[in-house]
């Protein structure tokens, strides 16, 4: 007589256990991340501006500027770092051209690393319904997946959330990536166009080349425009 497998069952509290355990992990993470870097800037009395000045001279130096760029990409979801500032230092250090490949590559990274962290907290539990704004967005990019997340990088929702979500969701990581691409060529190009447009990084007020920030400032609008027309798209189709 063969004997039937039965399902395996994890109790709930395991399962609650585990998803706690996660969280746990990613904080003390974020917090070690966190106090290091505090205190290497209250040492050596770093400010924004000048902290963004010798990272700029970093990443413009030699052969390996590019990768300790990269590096600083990865971060960025742990250290709450604007993912705007890779456009702009890049733009400033690499030209718009090559600034703009590097910014392509670095949003992605930066954005993998959200989304394996999203996707390895959520686990494989079930969503609950829940209620607010970010149900909504849930609810919103569970029926949507791919033009979501385009929708949502055009319309420059904060990065980093868009991405967590993402990965909790459990959308397609090549899926995911594809998306993410499309929707931030309008902005990363802005930022590419600010960041070369600027003539001085010093920790001082930068000056800005006119005619680039104009070209910036209109591709921003542009971002917009195809966001508004695509989720009226949506809307018509749902």
């Amino acid at each position: 007589m063969v004997e039937q497998a039965l399902p395996i069952k994890t109790h709930p509290v395991r399962m609650l256990l585990a998803r706690f355990g996660r969280v746990a992990a990613i904080l003390l993470l974020w917090l070690g991340l966190f106090g290091v870097v505090q205190w290497y800037a209250a040492n050596n009395g770093l400010t924004l501006g000048v902290a963004f000045h010798n990272l700029m001279m970093l990443c413009a130096t030699d052969w390996y500027g590019p990768l300790i760029f990269l590096a600083v990409a990865a971060v960025c979801p742990l250290l709450l770092v604007p993912a705007a500032l890779l456009g702009l230092l890049a733009g400033h250090v690499y030209g718009v051209a090559w600034g703009m490949a590097a910014t392509l590559v670095a949003c992605n990274l930066s954005a993998t690393v959200a989304y394996g962290l999203g996707s390895w907290l959520a686990g494989h539990a079930s969503s609950t319904p829940g209620t607010g704004r970010v149900a909504r967005y849930r609810s919103w990019m569970q029926q949507n997946g791919v033009l979501a997340v385009i929708v949502l990088r055009l319309t420059f929702v904060p990065y980093d959330p868009v991405s967590y979500l993402a990965g909790a969701l459990h959308i397609g990581w090549l899926r995911f990536v594809w998306a993410n691409t499309l929707g931030c060529l309008p902005g990363a190009l802005a930022l590419v166009l600010f960041g070369a447009s600027m003539t001085h990084v010093d920790g001082s007020l930068p000056s800005l080349n006119p005619t680039i920030l104009l070209a910036g400032l209109g591709l921003l609008l542009v971002s917009g425009g195809a966001a508004w027309a695509m989720r009226r798209g949506m809307g018509t189709r749902t």
